[in-house]
């Protein structure tokens, strides 16, 4: 009888350590991995490469540190040593919700002190560099962009831009406009674009 409890108890404690161990590899597949490479190396051998996913929204840059001042919010990463990426959002008091431009500078330190200038793009007007919501829409924001009378003569999805010592590709994956319409100044809602740079071939003569 003694022996027939001891068999039934242990048979019972098998099944519960079964059951516990089940339970605990569900609940590891449940939670599953999710990640974000916001910055990949592609070479840190000169001439160097490095690209970086940004996902942005008003409130500021997903996967990157982020400062928020005034109407502008600062978010910024390191390409490699002695170069910063520095990507600011810029509001409007005419938009309530989103922000109606992105500039996207480059630095030689953190804090966007020492600014890098582009080579080929216009210190005023339109640039490659300042990413805005009316880019993308036509002359009285009454529709997309397109070709025709109303047409904005702007860079759209894919702008290449060229600084000392190294170039830059930015290529915009998605956005959500808002505050479309006549008499309207858009904005973006969200947006999320990659930007690869560079280092220009190192001259061995």
């Amino acid at each position: 009888m003694l022996r027939s409890c001891s068999i039934s108890l242990s048979r019972t404690i098998s099944i519960v350590l079964c059951m516990v161990c089940l339970t605990t590899s569900l609940y590891s597949a449940e939670s599953g991995d999710s990640r974000i490479f916001a910055r990949v190396v592609h070479s840190d051998i000169r001439p160097r490469s490095v690209s970086i996913y940004l996902r942005m929204n008003p409130a500021g840059c997903k996967d990157l540190p982020t400062e928020r001042a005034n109407q502008t919010t600062r978010c910024y990463s390191e390409v490699w040593k002695g170069l910063y990426l520095q990507i600011f959002l810029q509001r409007a008091i005419q938009v309530k919700d989103g922000v109606f431009g992105v500039a996207v500078d480059f630095s030689k330190d953190k804090d966007a002190r020492n600014i890098v200038l582009p080579e080929n793009q216009p210190s005023h007007g339109i640039s490659s560099d300042q990413i805005d919501a009316f880019h993308f829409r036509n002359s009285d924001n009454s529709g997309p962009n397109e070709g025709g009378p109303k047409n904005v003569n702007a860079p759209q999805e894919l702008r290449n831009i060229y600084y000392p010592g190294f170039s830059v590709e930015i290529r915009l994956l998605e956005f959500d406009i808002s505050n479309t319409g006549l008499g309207k100044t858009p904005a973006f809602g969200s947006l999320s674009f990659l930007i690869v740079v560079k280092e220009d071939a190192i001259d061995s003569k």
